[in-house]
Parts: C-alpha cells; sequence; structure tokens
C-alpha cells in the first residue's frame, strides 16, 4: 500500500494485492489516526477529514456485507463510525442513517447509536419515531434505539449501575451529560406517550425505570399504573416480581393523590402540548 497526500484530503493507492490483506487486515485501509491527525495538524481542513472517514465506512460496511471467504470484521467499520461520532458534526448523519440499516447488526446498531449521539436526544427524536415505524428495522433495533436514547439522558451512572452493565470503568470515564431542563422535558413527553402506546414489554420497562428514576411524580402516576397493569398480567416470569413491586409502590399513594400527567397543566395535557 503506498498513501498518497492530496490537497485538502488524504488518499490511498491501494494495488489489487493488497486487498487480501485488507480484508483479514482492516487496518490496512486508510489509517484513521493519519486521517484525525492531518486535520489537527492542518494539513486538511475537517471537511475533507470527514468525507474521508465517511468513504472508509461505507467501504468497509460493503467488504463486511459481501460476505466473501475471507470477509473483515465488523468492527472495522465500526471504529471509523465510532471515530466519526466524536467528531460531532452533523454533516456525518447521512452515513449514520445508512449504516442503520445495515445488513450487519453490529453495523446497523453503530449506525443508530451515533445518529442519536450527533443529532443530540430531542432531535433525534423523529428519527427514533421513523425507524419505531419503519418495517426494514427490527424489534431488537427500536429497543436498542430506545435504550441508547435512555442511556443520554439519564445522566451519569452509580457505582452498581454501572457493574450491572458490566462496564462500569468505560461509563464511570465518560458518564453522558444531563441534559438541559427543556431538552430533557421533550424526551420525557416521548416517552411518557411511548409507555402508553407500546406493546413491547422490553421497550416500556427500559422507559419505566428511567421516569422512575427521573421523572417527578412519575413512580406513583396514574399513568404509571395503567402501564403496570398493561403488563402485569402478560409479563414474561421473569420481570413478573418487577411489574408487582411497581404496583405495591403506586398503591401505597391513594387514587386522588396520584399525579396525572394528563391533567391540565401536566406533560401529556393535549392544550400545553398544542401551546
Amino acid at each position: 500500500m503506498k498513501r498518497l497526500a492530496t490537497t485538502g484530503a488524504i488518499a490511498v493507492l491501494m494495488t489489487s494485492t493488497c486487498l487480501s490483506t485488507l480484508l483479514v487486515h482492516p487496518e490496512a485501509d486508510v489509517d484513521i489516526g493519519r486521517v484525525t491527525e492531518a486535520a489537527k495538524k492542518g494539513e486538511t481542513t475537517q471537511e475533507d477529514a470527514i468525507q474521508e472517514l465517511m468513504a472508509m465506512a461505507r467501504k468497509r460496511r460493503d467488504l463486511v456485507e459481501a460476505d466473501l471467504p475471507i470477509s473483515p470484521d465488523a468492527s472495522s467499520c465500526v471504529r471509523v463510525l465510532d471515530t466519526l461520532v466524536e467528531l460531532k458534526d452533523k454533516s456525518t448523519l447521512p452515513v449514520f442513517e445508512e449504516m442503520s440499516l445495515s445488513t450487519n447488526e453490529g453495523i446497523r446498531r453503530s449506525g443508530i447509536r451515533g445518529y442519536i449521539i450527533v443529532t443530540g436526544a430531542a432531535d433525534a427524536l423523529p428519527f427514533i419515531e421513523g425507524l419505531a415505524k419503519d418495517s426494514r428495522y427490527t424489534e431488537h433495533d427500536r429497543y436498542y434505539a430506545y435504550n441508547r436514547l435512555a442511556f443520554f439522558v439519564r445522566g451519569p451512572y452509580t457505582y452498581e449501575e454501572g457493574i450491572k452493565m458490566g462496564d462500569f470503568l468505560k461509563v464511570a470515564a465518560h458518564p453522558p451529560p444531563q441534559p438541559p431542563p427543556e431538552i430533557l422535558e421533550k424526551v420525557h413527553v416521548f416517552m411518557l406517550e411511548k409507555t402508553q402506546t407500546d406493546n413491547n414489554e422490553n421497550i416500556v420497562k427500559e422507559l419505566d425505570q428511567l421516569l422512575a428514576k427521573q421523572l417527578s411524580g412519575y413512580a406513583t402516576s396514574l399513568q404509571r399504573m395503567q402501564t403496570v397493569e398493561k403488563f402485569a398480567e402478560t409479563c414474561k416470569e421473569h420481570w413478573r416480581n418487577y411489574w408487582e413491586a411497581a404496583k405495591e409502590e403506586i398503591e401505597k399513594t391513594p387514587v386522588n393523590e396520584r399525579k396525572d400527567f394528563r391533567a391540565k397543566g401536566g406533560l401529556l395535557d393535549p392544550e400545553r402540548k398544542g401551546g
């Protein structure tokens, strides 16, 4: 492989004899570090570096999806996408949306994650809503999108939560920042609506847990009781304790004292939302 610097970008000349090397060792493609370093040193613009990285991600995705006898691991593409995420540049959104439809699960999830991070929690809601209605995405994709949304609005994790995730050191080193109140409110409204209308227990349980911890009044609200009653009888056996415990918590509060988010001024008040 021979590397060639050009005005405004860094390109690569690669002979056909290098193809087998690329398939076995994806790092033999344009070095991610060299592209980003060139931009930092002013040898190329960030815009050109982004274009180079997006082209690299597409090439690696195509090789993974080609399912050749010797194919690169999906991580070769995911590493490029992770680099693009760190740039937080919205010009990268098209490639993340493309990757979210990859036939490879790992690349697909990285595309979903990248789109949500780069767009921002509240601005990503239309993308997540569209994903939920698009038959090209699976139920697992939909769950992952809601899971990522929850992760980026919940704020820093406790030690116990990090241990449950199995990656506490990484979580502790890069805790998700708490969004501004106006952004958090939009996300809470979105999540509240989903707990009321979605029938996927995995998704609803994920959102219910976050809202119970983060949204004042939700833990013993009328809306949560409606959600609990919907799943209490039909839930998966290993989650029965979760819904029964939630119901017991709510029942400690008299009905007339339970918060109603659809009441005047509440997050789900039609007049408030319309105004």
